[in-house]
Formats: C-alpha cells, structure tokens, sequence
C-alpha cells in the first residue's frame, strides 16, 4: 500500500567496527557450538588449569571440616542420651557418697562479712585431704572480726611445720558478694548454693550430692531462689521446701547438699527457728554444728 524509501539496500556490504566483543547476528541460525555449552568439559579444563598447591589446601581444609563434624556429632550423642527421660522412675533409694578426687585444684572463696558460711563447716571437718586457709580483708568492718574468729575456733586447723601438701582451699572475707574463683581467667562462680555444687563434687564427703538427680536439682534451685529473695518472699519458699512440720531431712530420708544448703540460708534469716520444722532444725545442728 505504501512505498518506503531504501535508507540502506540489503545487497550491500556494510564495515562493522572492530570490537573487544563480538556478538551473535540474531538473524543467523544457531550453531552446534553454541547450543553445545560443554559444562564437564569446562569444569575438567578449570580443574587442570588449577595449581597442586591450591588442590592440597583445598583436601586439607575439607579434612579439617570432616574432624569438626565427627566432633560435633559425639556432642550432640552425649547431649542426646542426657535427655532421655522415658526411662527415668522416682528412686527413693539411699544416695552413697563418692570418692574423692585426686590432684584438686587450688580455690579462692570470697566471703560476704555479714554472712558466716555455715556450709563450710561439714566441708572443713569432713575431709581430711583438704587443706586450706582463710583471711580477714581490711575492708571488713571492726564489729565484724570478732564473729568471724569464732566461726573458725573450733574448727581444726592443720598443723604448723607438718608436711601437708599444698593448699586446696583459700577463703577470704571480704566486704563484697560471696563467689568462688577456680582460675583466674575464668569466670567466677556465684552464690551460697552454686558454690556448694561445686565444692559437693570436688569433696563428696562434705554432703551426699549427684548432680544427675533432676529431683534434688530441683531442690537446690528453691534455695538458690531462697538466697536472693527478698524478706517477704522467704517463708513462702521455706513453706514450698517443707512438706510437712514432722520430717527429718528435706530429701529421701538423709542428711544431703539440700539440708545443708537450706540450713546455711536459714541461719540468715532473723527467728529463722519459726519458718522451719523443729526436728529438721535440731537433725541439721547435730551434724553441721557438731
């Protein structure tokens, strides 16, 4: 219908540039080679093109990967069979204490002035390879030295110019918080009953204690919730420790870790003696203030 004029007549030959690169004319048909992308054959050929060197890092590397896996996995097999509580039934057996473990690490205790640690003393008495020290800090008040001298009175100390073994125990009393250090790099350890997880394991003669038990765990932690609660949130802890006003010991009929524990935060407390069972409270001085 319309006629267009001829800017450019197709039987002529036209000069393209030269050009870094070049591109396909979407006119022309495709070729084999161009459909043919070769993938193996690239990979092979960047393979070869790669240096030996590179290739031993690269093993060497994913050796390192593989030791880190297997590692991985045998944590996770031992967190795995820690959580299987199908089989777990309520034993009301009587706990055995353990022995003691040998080449002990040396401890630093640091010791609120306001609170004597009546916990110490089943420990300080209880063990006989343990030897330790304790200090005054000059930061504790005058009014509180006397008190602190006659906590450690009747507590057997060991003999000067004997031939001990080095000390396992320091305990300093200090105006701060209560915590134990076990290195000094590390973190310390925080807490009356934290502090006697710690030192149940390491001396199991002081109370029976198995952290492997969830009940006494359980336990343990109320009178951790006890030792930082405030004034009026204590005897409604001490209610939930005590099922009845007519027991001797808080856990499967035996002095453990939770009386001792229990007694350490109750001696704290001001007319602790109304909060608590009477035979409870006369079973626990028997043995720790004996």
């Amino acid at each position: 219908m319309y006629l267009m004029k001829t800017i450019v007549p197709m039987n002529s030959c036209i000069d393209l540039p030269t050009c870094m690169y070049n591109m396909r004319n979407p006119t022309q048909e495709l070729t084999k080679d161009d459909t043919d992308i070769k993938i193996c054959d690239q990979v092979i050929q960047l393979v070869k093109n790669t240096s030996h060197t590179a290739m031993l890092d690269l093993e060497e590397r994913q050796k390192q990967l593989l030791k880190k896996l297997d590692k991985l996995h045998d944590q996770i097999n031992v967190i795995r069979s820690s959580c299987k509580f199908d089989n777990i039934k309520q034993d009301n057996s009587i706990l055995a204490l353990k022995p003691i473990k040998e080449d002990l690490n040396e401890v630093v205790i640091t010791l609120n002035q306001d609170k004597l640690p009546w916990f110490l003393k089943p420990l300080l008495t209880k063990n006989p390879g343990l030897k330790y020290t304790w200090h005054i800090h000059s930061s504790v008040l005058a009014n509180k030295i006397e008190k602190i001298q006659a906590f450690f009175k009747n507590i057997d100390m060991p003999p000067a110019g004997s031939n001990t073994p080095r000390v396992n125990l320091r305990i300093i009393f200090k105006k701060s918080a209560t915590e134990l250090k076990i290195s000094s790099l590390g973190l310390p350890i925080r807490g009356n009953v934290n502090i006697l997880r710690y030192l149940c394991e390491q001396y199991p003669n002081t109370a029976v204690y198995s952290y492997n038990d969830f009940e006494m765990e359980n336990l343990l932690d109320t009178c951790y919730l006890l030792e930082n609660a405030s004034e009026s949130q204590k005897p409604i802890l001490c209610k939930k420790l005590f099922a009845s006003n007519d027991i001797q010991w808080v856990f499967r009929n035996q002095f453990s870790i939770i009386d001792l524990a229990l007694y350490n935060e109750i001696k704290q407390i001001q007319n602790y003696k109304k909060l608590v069972p009477q035979k409870w409270l006369s079973s626990c001085e028997k043995i720790i203030e004996k």
